[in-house]
């Protein structure tokens, strides 16, 4: 795409389809306007998952974290397909706590590569984005 074409749908509104669904899609949307970070990982047990969840709430890293059900994972390790069960954890940060929180994870997470995927919540309540950015910006 030429530059000048990039320049002019930069920011602006594009429609897409998704689940037979037609909804916006904003390109390049500023990362400084996200007011919460959802942050996917995942553990071997449901005890690791408790204990990684106490410990973020705890250290104000995290406002909260769902755990989830077990999900199977295929992926490769070691020159290897691995089919393995997992915990899916779901972490809600404030924009100010999320460096912070992935190196946390990268220190206690007990696996050697973690799934750390941060995502940004695009739209949500206002007033649980107060709630989660009063819980971590608070030490």
């Amino acid at each position: 795409m030429h530059e000048s074409r990039a320049s002019a749908l930069a920011g602006t509104p594009h429609w897409v389809v998704y689940n037979g669904r037609l909804g916006k899609l904003l390109r390049n949307h500023a990362v400084d306007d996200v007011q919460l970070w959802a942050v996917v990982t995942t553990v071997e047990t449901r005890d690791q998952a408790e204990h990684l969840a106490r410990a973020l709430v705890e250290a104000r890293l995290a406002a909260c974290v769902s755990i989830g059900a077990p999900v199977t994972s295929v992926y490769p390790w070691q020159q290897k397909i691995e089919t393995a069960e997992e915990i899916p954890l779901l972490i809600k940060t404030s924009p100010q706590r999320l460096e912070a929180l992935k190196s946390t994870l990268a220190e206690i997470h007990p696996y050697d590569v973690p799934e750390v995927l941060a995502l940004p919540v695009a739209d949500g309540m206002p007033a649980y984005f107060a709630w989660a950015q009063d819980w971590t910006d608070n030490d």
